[in-house]
């Protein structure tokens, strides 16, 4: 719901190439510098669709100001926050563009962003969404580009049960996901941007580009700060359970809780260090044993074929011995 006696900002009849979504709450320490990363693209047919999620701070002052010097920026004030899918739903339900870019409200944009992502959509109709490597930056520690979904565009189905393919704020996709094919950000205790991708790879590809085309900030009040991280385990196990739903595979809790153990961190954090050191003398075994079941399970559903899923399971497997050594050292390190 829009607050009322704050409208959204009335629409110009041309329709826009990129309707830009942009999910702000207390962001008053970085939300200029990231609505300016995104008036400074190179692509300039866009409108910016700025929501603020029942901000407490500035956040408002600031995108009226924005508005009020650029046409092309609509804002959103919501009654209640609701989170960042609920915010992202919310502009999603006024974008007219065909393409729909997600920013976050502390991140950068590189000045060739949407053009190249818009680009790379045009010229291949059967992807449905793209995204791009990303440069970590901030008061966390950074480190080099990441693009989380390793290998060619045929790994991301078996790629997705594990983890995210990319960061959300990375992502342009057809606004035909939401228009059409009606896929919503999730609700509930889930990580939104993992399910949005799984749910989008039942109706098309995704591809992620090689070029470096968002900085993404790390701070500690974030969510993927490493504390919240490592807190996140109920949330991360949810969404796991949810995505192999999408998948059409069916776990038990054991197993759930062994394919969350093993499945890679896209920021490098062991996923469930005292999962992995209980049961380090039968990890591997155990490991192998389930990726075998799980991949048998999504190629009989359609889901992806068995040479592709072989790729992402031997990935999954030969990091596992790095994985434990060094979840075992920490803990050496703490205890000494």
């Amino acid at each position: 719901m829009i607050v009322p006696g704050k409208p959204l900002g009335a629409a110009t009849r041309h329709v826009p190439t990129v309707s830009v979504v942009m999910a702000a709450y207390n962001a008053q320490a970085f939300l200029a510098e990231a609505i300016e990363s995104v008036l400074d693209q190179t692509l300039r047919d866009f409108e910016l669709l700025v929501v603020d999620d029942a901000s407490t701070d500035a956040t408002s002052a600031i995108t009226g100001r924005y508005a009020r010097l650029d046409r092309r920026i609509r804002t959103l004030r919501l009654a209640r926050n609701g989170g960042t899918g609920w915010a992202r739903n919310a502009g999603l339900a006024h974008a007219r563009a065909p393409f729909v870019a997600i920013c976050d409200d502390d991140d950068r944009q590189m000045p060739g962003r949407l053009a190249a992502q818009v680009a790379y959509l045009e010229s291949h109709p059967q992807h449905v969404m793209v995204g791009c490597k990303i440069r970590p930056f901030g008061d966390v520690a950074a480190g080099l580009p990441l693009a989380w979904l390793p290998g060619g565009d045929t790994l991301a189905r078996p790629h997705v049960l594990f983890q995210a393919l990319y960061v959300d704020s990375a992502n342009l996709f057809r606004r035909d996901l939401a228009s059409v094919h009606c896929l919503r950000y999730p609700s509930g205790p889930a990580w939104e941007d993992w399910v949005f991708q799984a749910q989008a790879l039942r109706i098309g590809d995704i591809h992620v580009l090689p070029e470096v085309l968002l900085e993404y900030r790390r701070h500690a009040a974030q969510q993927t700060s490493p504390a919240r991280l490592r807190a996140s385990g109920p949330r991360t196990r949810a969404t796991m359970l949810r995505v192999l739903e999408i998948a059409a595979v069916t776990c038990s809790r054991a197993e759930l809780e062994l394919h969350h153990a093993i499945s890679p961190s896209p920021f490098g954090l062991a996923s469930d260090p005292d999962y992995l050191l209980r049961h380090r003398d039968t990890l591997e075994t155990d490991a192998e044993a389930w990726l075998g079941r799980l991949g048998r399970h999504a190629v009989r559903a359609g889901w992806t074929t068995q040479e592709a899923f072989a790729e992402v399971s031997a990935q999954i497997l030969r990091r596992l011995p790095r994985v434990l050594r060094l979840t075992q050292a920490e803990l050496q390190a703490f205890s000494g």
